[in-house]
């Protein structure tokens, strides 16, 4: 039990070190630029993650409301008797129109 807590004094001891030898590389105005950073990074990214989940959701709607128009349309014209087409082909593959009566 002795010997694990030895162990585990040197591995604060080496972390509190570490830590020491970071903090000095790091004045504390760096500290402040990162923190400042982050923060402004947050600011533009939420607007941003915003921004994509809502076009997201304006092309889904878009696309299930054509959707549904394409349908309803579907069953209109299957509904719609289609009667003889005043429309006949003329020369060369052309439509021309027939007067009836």
């Amino acid at each position: 039990m002795l010997a694990g807590m030895t162990t585990l004094t040197a591995d604060v001891d080496e972390l509190s070190r570490q830590a020491h030898d970071i903090a000095v590389r790091n004045p504390p105005s760096r500290v402040l630029e990162t923190a400042i950073l982050g923060v402004l990074f947050m600011i533009g990214w939420l607007p941003g993650r915003v921004w994509f989940h809502a076009q997201k959701t304006i092309v889904f709607m878009f696309l299930a409301v054509r959707l549904g128009w394409r349908r309803g349309m579907k069953a209109q014209v299957a509904a719609t008797p289609a009667g003889p087409s005043p429309m006949q082909p003329g020369p060369a593959n052309t439509m021309t129109w027939v007067e009836k009566g």
